[in-house]
């Protein structure tokens, strides 16, 4: 195959892939904005508990490493990373109030209800929002215990 075919079929799979990416991100963006317009972004409270780079799933989409959260006693604040902010994802603040608990899942995590959509994410963040919160782990974060 002469070297100009190979440029050209590299070049293409390359544009294919950015694409792909791209339409995957977007529509990330277009389901987790679902979220963040119903809940826009406050500030967290000086005691926030905070961690970065966090593992959530929401929805069909799995988020590994790429959310920033804070949780204090009135919100749990999601930032998503820049490549997913570069997508269109923009910051949320949800209050525990709109957070319904549908419980825990393998491997230290916990599932919620936000704004009709499933978020799956640490454990020690998600389940404060269980109203009888017997977990050691969220009670030796500091935060809140119902």
């Amino acid at each position: 195959m002469p070297p100009w075919a190979i440029a050209i079929l590299v070049c293409s799979i390359v544009a294919v892939d950015l694409l792909v990416v791209w339409a995957l991100l977007r529509g990330l963006a277009f389901t987790w904005n679902g979220v963040a317009r119903a809940h826009p972004p406050v500030d967290p409270a000086p005691d926030a508990v905070r961690k970065d780079f966090q593992s959530f799933k929401l929805g069909i989409y799995n988020l590994g490493l790429a959310v920033h959260v804070a949780v204090d006693d009135r919100y749990l604040h999601l930032l998503p990373s820049r490549a997913l902010r570069w997508g269109g994802a923009g910051a949320c603040s949800v209050p525990w109030e709109a957070v319904t608990p549908l419980g825990p899942r393998a491997f230290k995590a916990f599932a919620v209800k936000v704004a009709g959509q499933t978020l799956t994410g640490p454990r020690w963040a998600l389940a404060l929002s269980a109203p009888a919160n017997n977990d050691p782990e969220c009670q030796r974060s500091g935060t809140r215990s119902s």
